[in-house]
C-alpha cells in the first residue's frame, strides 16, 4: 500500500498521553497519601495483568512454542512479566504496557513520597529525558543509550508527562474553550499523518513526540472540556469500542497478522483486492476483540473488582475503564 499506514504507530503517542491523563485525574487526590497507594497497585494489577495472561497464553503455541534455551525462557519470563526487554515480547504490542507500568510505578512513588520530596526528582527525571529526547532529534537518532538507560529516560514518557498536565490544567480552562483545542489537535494529527512518508524520511520516528504526542495533548485537552459541558452525543457502538479498547489493543496486532496469512494460505490474494483484505483483516481484528471484551474482560474485571468496591469505600471513585 506504498507506505499509507506508516502513521499506523501514532496510535502509541495517543494512547500514552491519554494513560498520562487518566491516571493523574483519577489519582491527582491521593499524591503524597500514603494509605491510598495500595488499592492503586491493585487496581492498577487488576486493570493490566489478567486479561493480557489470558492473551499472552492463547498466543504461547502459535507465536513462542515450547522453549529450547535459557533466553527463551527469559524472553518468556518477562514477556510474562512485562519487564523491558530488547526481544519483542510474545504480544507484541506488549512492550508499551512495559513503559505504562514503568509510570504507574513513578505515580507510585508520588503517592507514598511526600510530594515536596518526589517532585524535584521527577523534574529532573522529566529534563534529562527531554535532553535524551532533544539529542536524538540533533543526531538524527545516532543517539544510543544502553537499554535500561534508553527505557528509564524514554521520551515516550515525555508523552505521559503530557497527559498529566492536560489532568492538572483541565480545570483551569473554560469548557467552551473545548473545541478550540480539540480541532487544532485532530488537525495537527491528520495533517502529520498525511505527511507521515517525509517524516520519517526526515526525522525517522523521532518526530512522533512532537508531531503526535503533543496533537495529542491537545485532543485529550479539548475532548475532556467537551465533556465538562456535558455534550455526550456519541453513539453507542463507539463508547462500545471505548470501553474494549484494551482488548482489541491486546488481539489486534495477532488478529491481523492470522488473517493475512489464512488469506494466503487460502489463495483469497488471488482474487479480492489487496485494499479489500485490508478492510477486512480490520473488521474481522475489531469485532474479535470486541467480542472477547463482552466474554471475557467485562466479566472477568467485574469479579476481580468486586472486593476493592467493598473495601476501598470512597477511593473507588478512582477511573477504572481504559487502558489506563
Amino acid at each position: 500500500m506504498r507506505g499509507k499506514f506508516l502513521f499506523g504507530y501514532s496510535g502509541v503517542d495517543f494512547f500514552f498521553v491519554l494513560s498520562g491523563f487518566i491516571i493523574c485525574w483519577a489519582h491527582r487526590s491521593d499524591l503524597g497519601h500514603p494509605p491510598a497507594l495500595r488499592p492503586y497497585l491493585r487496581k492498577r494489577f487488576i486493570r493490566i495483568y489478567p486479561v493480557y495472561w489470558v492473551v499472552a497464553i492463547a498466543l504461547l503455541p502459535i507465536y513462542f512454542g515450547l522453549p529450547h534455551q535459557l533466553s527463551d525462557w527469559l524472553v518468556l519470563l518477562k514477556s510474562f512479566l512485562l519487564l523491558p526487554q530488547a526481544n519483542n515480547p510474545l504480544v507484541t504490542v506488549a512492550w508499551s504496557l512495559s513503559s505504562e507500568l514503568f509510570f504507574y510505578g513513578l505515580f507510585g512513588l508520588a503517592i507514598y513520597l511526600p510530594w515536596r520530596r518526589i517532585r524535584p526528582l521527577l523534574l529532573l527525571w522529566l529534563l534529562v529525558t527531554a535532553l535524551v529526547y532533544l539529542l536524538k532529534l540533533l543526531t538524527d537518532g545516532g543517539l544510543k543509550l544502553p537499554p535500561l538507560s534508553g527505557f528509564v529516560f524514554s521520551p515516550y514518557n515525555l508523552e505521559f508527562a503530557m497527559g498529566c498536565l492536560v489532568a492538572y490544567l483541565a480545570g483551569s480552562v473554560r469548557a467552551y474553550a473545548g473545541p478550540w483545542l480539540a480541532v487544532p489537535g485532530l488537525a495537527l494529527f491528520l495533517i502529520c499523518g498525511f505527511a507521515e512518508n517525509f517524516l520519517q524520511s526526515q526525522f525517522g520516528r523521532q518526530h512522533s513526540i512532537v508531531a503526535y504526542g503533543l496533537a495529542s495533548m491537545l485532543i485529550v485537552w479539548g475532548a475532556v472540556l467537551w465533556e465538562q459541558r456535558k455534550r455526550r452525543m456519541l453513539p453507542a457502538f463507539l463508547l462500545l469500542i471505548g470501553d474494549a479498547s484494551y482488548s482489541i489493543y491486546l488481539t489486534h496486532y495477532a488478529l491481523l497478522d492470522l488473517t493475512i496469512r489464512g488469506s494466503i494460505a487460502l489463495g483469497i490474494v488471488g482474487w479480492m483486492r489487496p485494499s479489500m483484505i485490508i478492510v477486512s483483516a480490520i473488521l474481522t481484528a475489531l469485532s474479535i476483540g470486541v467480542l472477547f471484551y463482552l466474554v471475557l474482560e467485562k466479566p472477568l474485571l467485574g469479579r476481580l473488582r468486586k472486593p476493592i468496591v467493598r473495601g476501598e469505600g470512597l477511593t473507588s471513585h478512582s477511573h477504572q475503564s481504559g487502558g489506563g
